[in-house]
Parts: structure tokens; C-alpha cells; sequence
């Protein structure tokens, strides 16, 4: 798989609301919004992945291909991100 460099965490962002925004919401409570998670788990990602790889943006396009992965499941599920 191509990584495609994302220049900073906005872009992230914003590629993450392109994804999915046109389904209903589900009935209940609503999840903790994505951006809140990725903000609040993103430096802990690449933290660890700084650590166990030892370079610095290598961990941080890692992340960021981490988190839209996530964020493309979650929105296939019809769980809103």
C-alpha cells in the first residue's frame, strides 16, 4: 500500500470528513467524535511507533495511515466518526 504523505495533523482532518458524511445518524447515544479520539490517541501512536522504529516521521505517516484506516472502517460500519 502507497503512503500518501499528509503535510500536518489539519489535513488529516480533513481528509477524515470526506469520508462517509453521507449517512444517518445512528439511534443512541453518540459515540466519542473522531477527531476527539485521534487528537487525544495520535501522539501516543506515534510515540510507540517513533520508539519501536526509531524514526520519527516514518512513525508519524504510519500513524496517520493508521488513523484513516480506522476512520474508513468506522465509516463503513454506519457508525458515525
Amino acid at each position: 500500500m502507497a503512503l500518501n504523505r499528509v503535510s500536518g495533523r489539519s489535513e488529516l482532518l480533513d481528509k477524515m470528513g470526506q469520508v462517509g458524511d453521507d449517512r444517518d445518524e445512528p439511534p443512541g447515544p453518540t459515540p466519542e467524535p473522531f477527531e476527539m479520539f485521534y487528537l487525544r490517541e495520535y501522539p501516543k501512536v506515534v510515540g510507540l511507533l517513533h520508539g519501536l522504529l526509531g524514526n520519527r516521521l516514518v512513525a508519524e505517516e504510519l500513524a496517520q495511515e493508521t488513523f484513516l484506516v480506522a476512520y474508513s472502517s468506522v465509516a463503513s460500519c454506519g457508525v458515525t466518526a
